[in-house]
């Protein structure tokens, strides 16, 4: 091996302790995915542009956890 090709051999090597797991910036899990659960009011009927009679309450959480400040938006759709 000449003295180039353990120069870049050094060098890869760098590189990938550099990449290591020791949470110095290296590659990181996403976060777990949130989870919406109906808690109540669902199953419910009613007349376009009148209010149900319940709420609808979900639950949202992450990892088992609650999450928090979750957007969630219902949408009305057809149906029977």
């Amino acid at each position: 091996m000449n003295r180039s090709q353990r120069t870049i051999t050094l060098l890869a090597c760098a590189s990938l302790a550099a990449c290591g797991g020791d949470g110095g910036g290296g590659t990181t899990l996403p976060p777990a995915p949130i989870v919406l659960q109906v808690v109540s009011g669902d199953q419910q009927a009613g007349y376009p542009g009148m209010a149900l009679r319940e709420p609808l309450v979900v639950k949202a959480t992450q990892g088992g956890a609650a999450a928090a400040s979750v957007a969630i938006s219902f949408i009305v759709s057809e149906g029977t």
